[in-house]
C-alpha cells in the first residue's frame, strides 16, 4: 500500500471529523493452550461516520475473536530456534525467522502491519500515520490461507501458510519481549539445497528478481518461463493482489536447464478492499488502491506494482497464448475448488465474509477472459523489448499490412533468436527496443512504414542500420556508434536521464490517465488538493 499518497490525501479532510483510537490488544497468557482466542487488531473497530469516510474494509474480521493455533516452539518441525528479526527500515511487516532442527528455515510474519517505518520522518507520529495505520484494515487477515487453496487448484506453486500466535515462551530468548503474543502467518523459506523444501525437489538454483535480471542480462541463452509467469499474473489479477512488485518473487531453475520458473511470495494484499467515500476520491489518481469486488477494477491500477516485470517478461507472448492461459486458469477454478479455498479461513471469519468472498471469486473467474484482454492491451499498446549486456542482433521486418516482426538474437548465434514477436498496428502504437550493453547491431529490413519503432542503445559500440526503408528512431549517447540512415530515419545522441517518481522508480512514459471531477491527490510541496 502506498502510505505516502493515502495518508497525505486524507489528512486535510478528515482531521476534524473523528479521532482514530489506539486500542491495545489483549495480553496473551504465559501458559498458552493449543489454541487461544484472540482479536487480530481491535484498533480497527470504527463507528458509522468513520466507516463512511474510510470504509468498512475488513474491520469485522480484524475485530472478531478467533481461535488461533499457538505455535509450539518445542515440537513444530522438530523444534524451532529463533535466529533473526526481520522487517527493517521501510518495511511495514514485523517478522521473526526460525530454524528447525532438520535445518529448514521458517518465518512468522505479522498479520497486522506498522506503516510508520514506510513514512517520511516528518509524517511519523502524526495524524497521517494514524490514517495510514487505519487502512491496513483493507487487507483480509486470513487472505493467504485462501490463496493457498486457490493456488493448489490452479497449479500455481506456493508455500503453505498457517495462522498462528507466537507464545510467551522462554525459548524465544532475546526476542521474547517483542514477539510474544504476536499473531502472524508462518511460512517456510524455500530451500533448493538440502534439506529441500517439500514440493521443490529437482530445483538447484534460486534467485531474487534483481539477481535474475543480472543473470539474464549476462546470459542471453537463459530465459524465464513466460507462460508460467503469465498464468501467475492472471491469478494475481483474479484474486485482486495488486502488490506484486519485483521483491515479491523468487525464481527457480532445475539442474542444467536454461529456464527460470517463477515462485510468487507474500500474499498479504490479496483481496484488498479499499472502500469508503474518501478512497473513491483518491482512487482516480491512485488507481492501485483497488477494491475487491465481483467485477475487475482499473487494470492499470491492479497491475501497476508489477509493471516492470510485466513489460519485460510478458513482451514475447501474443494474444492467442493469453487467451489459452486464461481459459486454462478459468477451468481449473471450479465452484467446489473456490468454496473449499474460502473455507480455509477460520470459521469465525468464514461466517462473516465466506459467502461474499466465494461469490466474488466466482464472478471474477467468469469475467477473467475479458480482464486478460484488457491486461494484454495495456502491454501491447506501448510494447517493450529487452536485449542483454552481450552483443545482440536485432532485426526489424515490416510487412505490407503494417505488421512488424522483431527478433533478437545473440551475435554469437544469430540464427537462434531468443526473442521473436509480431506486432499488429491494430493493437500496438509503438515498440521500444532496449539494447543495453555489448556491441549491438540493429537492422531494419525492407517493408512499408507501419507502427512506430524506437531503438534505444546502451553501453557499447553499436551499429544502427536503417538503410533499407528508414522511418526508425534511434537513440544512443554512449560509445562509438555508427548510424546508417534511410528516408525518415531519426537519430539522437543527446543524453537522456529519465525522471523518477516519489518511490524512486522511473516515471511512467506510456499510456494515459483520465481523471474525473472530483479527485484528490497530494504533493510534497502543495499538500492535499482537489482536481478535475
Amino acid at each position: 500500500m502506498n502510505v505516502h499518497s493515502l495518508g497525505r490525501a486524507m489528512v486535510g479532510i478528515l482531521a476534524a471529523l473523528f479521532p482514530i483510537g489506539g486500542l491495545r490488544a489483549a495480553d496473551t497468557p504465559a501458559a498458552a493452550p493449543e489454541k487461544v482466542n484472540v482479536v487480530a487488531a481491535p484498533r480497527y473497530r470504527a463507528g458509522p461516520i468513520h466507516k463512511f469516510f474510510l470504509g468498512p474494509t475488513y474491520r469485522r474480521l480484524w475485530t472478531t475473536p478467533v481461535a488461533v493455533e499457538v505455535l509450539d516452539l518445542s515440537r513444530f518441525g522438530g523444534g524451532l530456534k529463533p535466529v533473526k528479526k526481520g522487517g527493517g527500515a521501510g518495511k511495514t511487516t514485523r517478522s521473526l525467522r526460525f530454524e528447525s532442527k532438520d535445518g529448514r528455515e521458517w518465518r512468522v510474519r505479522s498479520v497486522d502491519k506498522d506503516p510508520t517505518r514506510a513514512l517520511p520522518l516528518e509524517l511519523r507520529d502524526t495524524f497521517v500515520d494514524q490514517l495510514a495505520q487505519d487502512q491496513i484494515s483493507a487487507a483480509n487477515p486470513a487472505g493467504p490461507l485462501i490463496v493457498d487453496g486457490l493456488a493448489d487448484a490452479a497449479g500455481i506453486p506456493y508455500v503453505p501458510h498457517r495462522l498462528v500466535v507466537i507464545p510467551d515462551d522462554p525459548l524465544l530468548g532475546e526476542f521474547r519481549k517483542e514477539f510474544a503474543g504476536m499473531i502472524g502467518i508462518i511460512e517456510e523459506d524455500v530451500r533448493v539445497e538440502a534439506p529441500v523444501t517439500p514440493g521443490f525437489q529437482g530445483f538447484t538454483d534460486k534467485l531474487d528478481t534483481v539477481e535474475l535480471w543480472e543473470r539474464l542480462d549476462a546470459h542471453p541463452e537463459e530465459q524465464i518461463d513466460a507462460r508460467a509467469f503469465l498464468k501467475e499474473r492472471l491469478f494475481d489479477v483474479l484474486i485482486g493482489d495488486f502488490d506484486r512488485h519485483d521483491g515479491q518473487w523468487k525464481w527457480l531453475r532445475r539442474a542444467d536447464q536454461p529456464v527460470w520458473e517463477p515462485l510468487p511470495e507474500d500474499r498479504d494484499e490479496a483481496f484488498a478492499k479499499f472502500d469508503g467515500f474518501i478512497l473513491s476520491l483518491i482512487r482516480p489518481s491512485q488507481p492501485k488502491l483497488v477494491e475487491f469486488e465481483t467485477h475487475y477494477p482499473n487494470m492499470v491500477g491492479l497491475t501497476w506494482q508489477g509493471r516492470f516485470l510485466d513489460r519485460r517478461h510478458l513482451a514475447g507472448l501474443e494474444w492467442p497464448v493469453w487467451q489459452q492461459v486464461a481459459a486454462e486458469l478459468q477451468a481449473s477454478l471450479t465452484d467446489p475448488a473456490i468454496d473449499a479455498a474460502v473455507k480455509r479461513m477460520p470459521p469465525e471469519y468464514h461466517r462473516i465474509v465466506g459467502r461474499q468472498m466465494a461469490a466474488k471469486l466466482k464472478s471474477r473467474r467468469n469475467l477473467l477472459p475479458g480482464a486478460a484482454r484488457r491486461f494484454y492491451e495495456i502491454l501491447a499498446k506501448d510494447a517493450e523489448v529487452h536485449g542483454t549486456d552481450k552483443a545482440d542482433l536485432v532485426e526489424i521486418h515490416r510487412a505490407d499490412d503494417g505488421r512488424v516482426e522483431i527478433t533478437v538474437a545473440s551475435a554469437e548465434t544469430p540464427g537462434e533468436p531468443y526473442f521473436r514477436r509480431r506486432y499488429d498496428p491494430k493493437e500496438t502504437d509503438e515498440v521500444r527496443v532496449y539494447l543495453k550493453g555489448g556491441d549491438d547491431r540493429a537492422v531494419r529490413g525492407p517493408g512499408t512504414d507501419g507502427l512506430f519503432v524506437r531503438v534505444i542503445g546502451g553501453d557499447g559500440n553499436d551499429l544502427l542500420d536503417d538503410s533499407k526503408d528508414g522511418h526508425t528512431h534511434f537513440y544512443d549517447s554512449v560509445g562509438e556508434n555508427r548510424v546508417i540512415k534511410g528516408p525518415g530515419t531519426v537519430f539522437s545522441d543527446e543524453p537522456c536521464v529519465r525522471p523518477v517518481d516519489g518511490g524512486g522508480d522511473p516515471e511512467r512514459d506510456w499510456g494515459h490517465m483520465d481523471l474525473k471531477f472530483p479527485w484528490l491527490d497530494a504533493g510534497g510541496d502543495l499538500g492535499v488538493f482537489v482536481g478535475a
